[in-house]
Protein backbone atom coordinates (compact mmCIF):
# COMPACT_ATOMS: atom_id res chain seq x y z
CA UNK A 1 0.00 0.00 0.00
CA UNK A 2 1.35 3.40 -0.95
CA UNK A 3 2.34 5.59 1.98
CA UNK A 4 1.19 9.21 1.60
CA UNK A 5 2.36 10.65 4.92
CA UNK A 6 5.32 12.87 3.98
CA UNK A 7 6.87 12.59 7.45
CA UNK A 8 6.93 8.79 7.25
CA UNK A 9 8.41 8.93 3.73
CA UNK A 10 11.01 11.52 4.78
CA UNK A 11 12.06 9.46 7.81
CA UNK A 12 12.45 6.33 5.67
CA UNK A 13 14.64 8.23 3.20
CA UNK A 14 16.75 9.83 5.94
CA UNK A 15 17.22 6.47 7.63
CA UNK A 16 18.58 4.88 4.48
CA UNK A 17 20.61 7.96 3.61
CA UNK A 18 22.37 7.82 6.96
CA UNK A 19 22.83 4.02 6.88
CA UNK A 20 24.85 3.93 3.65
CA UNK A 21 27.28 6.01 1.67
CA UNK A 22 25.55 7.08 -1.53
CA UNK A 23 27.14 9.00 -4.42
CA UNK A 24 24.10 11.28 -4.62
CA UNK A 25 25.46 12.97 -1.47
CA UNK A 26 28.32 14.31 -3.62
CA UNK A 27 25.83 16.17 -5.78
CA UNK A 28 22.87 17.20 -3.64
CA UNK A 29 22.27 18.41 -0.11
CA UNK A 30 20.42 16.18 2.33
CA UNK A 31 17.30 18.30 1.93
CA UNK A 32 17.41 18.03 -1.86
CA UNK A 33 18.01 14.27 -1.71
CA UNK A 34 14.96 13.79 0.50
CA UNK A 35 12.91 15.96 -1.85
CA UNK A 36 14.10 14.17 -4.99
CA UNK A 37 13.53 10.67 -3.68
CA UNK A 38 10.20 11.47 -2.06
CA UNK A 39 9.05 13.01 -5.36
CA UNK A 40 10.04 9.85 -7.23
CA UNK A 41 8.21 7.69 -4.68
CA UNK A 42 5.03 9.77 -4.53
CA UNK A 43 4.68 10.30 -8.29
CA UNK A 44 5.81 6.91 -9.61
CA UNK A 45 2.29 5.60 -10.08
CA UNK A 46 0.77 8.94 -11.11
CA UNK A 47 2.91 10.30 -13.95
CA UNK A 48 4.48 8.92 -17.07
CA UNK A 49 7.46 11.22 -16.50
CA UNK A 50 8.65 13.52 -13.74
CA UNK A 51 11.66 15.82 -14.10
CA UNK A 52 13.60 17.54 -11.33
CA UNK A 53 16.39 20.04 -11.96
CA UNK A 54 18.80 21.07 -9.23
CA UNK A 55 21.61 23.59 -9.22
CA UNK A 56 24.85 22.94 -7.34
CA UNK A 57 23.46 22.57 -3.81
CA UNK A 58 26.23 20.79 -1.88
CA UNK A 59 28.82 22.30 0.41
CA UNK A 60 31.12 25.10 -0.70
CA UNK A 61 33.99 22.60 -1.00
CA UNK A 62 32.21 20.99 -3.96
CA UNK A 63 31.41 24.20 -5.86
CA UNK A 64 32.65 23.89 -9.40
CA UNK A 65 32.41 20.11 -9.46
CA UNK A 66 29.24 20.38 -11.50
CA UNK A 67 26.67 22.99 -12.36
CA UNK A 68 23.36 21.17 -12.63
CA UNK A 69 21.88 17.76 -12.00
CA UNK A 70 18.58 16.61 -13.48
CA UNK A 71 16.73 13.51 -12.35
CA UNK A 72 14.00 12.25 -14.63
CA UNK A 73 11.85 9.37 -13.47
CA UNK A 74 9.08 7.31 -14.96
CA UNK A 75 7.30 4.20 -13.80
CA UNK A 76 10.21 1.94 -14.81
CA UNK A 77 13.17 4.24 -15.50
CA UNK A 78 15.42 6.78 -13.81
CA UNK A 79 17.67 9.01 -15.91
CA UNK A 80 20.24 11.46 -14.60
CA UNK A 81 21.87 14.31 -16.49
CA UNK A 82 24.95 15.72 -14.80
CA UNK A 83 26.09 18.76 -16.75
CA UNK A 84 26.62 17.25 -20.22
CA UNK A 85 26.97 13.62 -19.09
CA UNK A 86 23.99 11.33 -18.70
CA UNK A 87 22.89 7.78 -18.14
CA UNK A 88 19.77 5.88 -17.15
CA UNK A 89 18.48 2.59 -15.82
CA UNK A 90 15.34 0.91 -17.13
CA UNK A 91 13.77 -1.71 -14.90
CA UNK A 92 11.69 -4.69 -15.98
CA UNK A 93 9.31 -3.90 -13.13
CA UNK A 94 7.91 -0.63 -11.78
CA UNK A 95 10.40 1.32 -9.65
CA UNK A 96 7.85 1.38 -6.80
CA UNK A 97 5.72 -1.65 -6.04
CA UNK A 98 4.06 0.07 -3.08
CA UNK A 99 4.17 -3.10 -0.99
CA UNK A 100 6.97 -1.90 1.31
CA UNK A 101 8.08 1.71 1.74
CA UNK A 102 11.57 0.66 2.82
CA UNK A 103 12.00 -1.62 -0.20
CA UNK A 104 10.78 1.06 -2.60
CA UNK A 105 13.12 3.68 -1.12
CA UNK A 106 16.03 1.22 -1.17
CA UNK A 107 15.33 0.42 -4.82
CA UNK A 108 15.23 4.12 -5.74
CA UNK A 109 18.57 4.68 -3.99
CA UNK A 110 20.06 1.62 -5.68
CA UNK A 111 18.93 2.71 -9.15
CA UNK A 112 20.24 6.25 -8.62
CA UNK A 113 23.56 4.80 -7.42
CA UNK A 114 23.79 2.57 -10.50
CA UNK A 115 23.10 5.50 -12.82
CA UNK A 116 25.65 7.72 -11.06
CA UNK A 117 28.24 4.90 -11.20
CA UNK A 118 27.70 4.74 -14.96
CA UNK A 119 28.08 8.52 -15.31
CA UNK A 120 31.17 8.65 -13.10
CA UNK A 121 32.83 5.89 -15.15
CA UNK A 122 32.46 7.84 -18.43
Amino acid sequence: MKITDYTVIQNAILGQLLDQDWSIEDYLSETAIVLAISNIYTTNDLMSGFGQDFSNMVSASCIGVYEKISIISSRDRISIILDSRMSYYKSDVPICGYESLDEDIAYIFMVIQLVLDRIESQ
